[in-house]
């Protein structure tokens, strides 16, 4: 019997494409959420909160820099990896130096312009997870 519910957990796992751990596992057997995170609704949420303070903590073209930042990203995620969003967990550094190569390449940054907004999806943070100490994991 409890075979058959790991079986049916695991099967779950793999459908969803999820990472399949034991940790995963014994928590889709207690019916935990494993609620991901991806990139652009943490920059939504950052981007909401930060225009909430525009003109008391931030200017106005701090917030555009960071919606344009935003915007980018998309950008890049439909091009390299053909989806709408990228789940927080799979970020690293490669993510990053991609992003900043696409940047460089396919929108004609140039260095000083491409590196302000690849550090921006590093200083996003979402209910004090943030992305840069993932990074440096």
């Amino acid at each position: 019997m409890l075979s058959s519910k790991v079986f049916q957990a695991k099967k779950m796992l793999i459908e969803d494409d999820k990472e399949l751990s034991a940790e995963a596992l014994k928590n889709v057997l207690l019916g935990k959420s494993n609620e991901t995170r991806t990139i652009l609704e943490v920059f939504q949420r950052h981007n909401e909160q930060m225009e909430a303070l525009v003109g008391q903590e931030f200017a106005p073209l701090t917030l555009k820099r960071y919606k344009t930042a935003k915007e980018h990203t998309a950008s890049f995620i439909k091009w390299k990896y053909k989806k709408d969003d990228f789940e927080i967990k799979d970020l690293n550094f490669e993510f990053i130096t991609e992003f900043n190569f696409w940047l460089r390449s396919a929108r004609g940054c140039n260095h000083n312009s491409a590196i302000p907004f690849s550090l921006k999806i590093s200083s996003v943070c979402d209910e004090g997870y943030c992305i840069c100490q993932k990074l440096s994991t």
